[in-house]
């Protein structure tokens, strides 16, 4: 495994860190690095992940973390309403 990919691969774990600065942080650096690409890959894991942990982040992370949410795009309408509704 290369390098970056080593990187990167820590960086997606870094968003199931405790610290709301150190998920945000992770977040806006794969975005960076992945930007050729698309930037950060969302996963419906990840997107319903991150909705359960809103409340943790302050305003500022907040506003980041709802905006990576928006990049997943579920396979289903009702996938969406089936989270939302727990």
């Amino acid at each position: 495994m290369s390098c970056c990919a080593c990187v990167i691969c820590r960086l997606y774990e870094c968003i199931r860190d405790s610290d709301p600065l150190v998920v945000t942080s992770s977040l806006l650096t794969l975005d960076t690095i992945l930007a050729s690409e698309g930037g950060v890959v969302v996963s419906r894991n990840m997107a319903f992940y991150l909705l359960r942990r809103l409340g943790d982040f302050p305003d500022p992370q907040l506003a980041t973390i709802l905006e990576v949410i928006g990049k997943y795009k579920p396979l289903e309408e009702e996938e969406l309403f089936q989270e939302l509704s727990k």
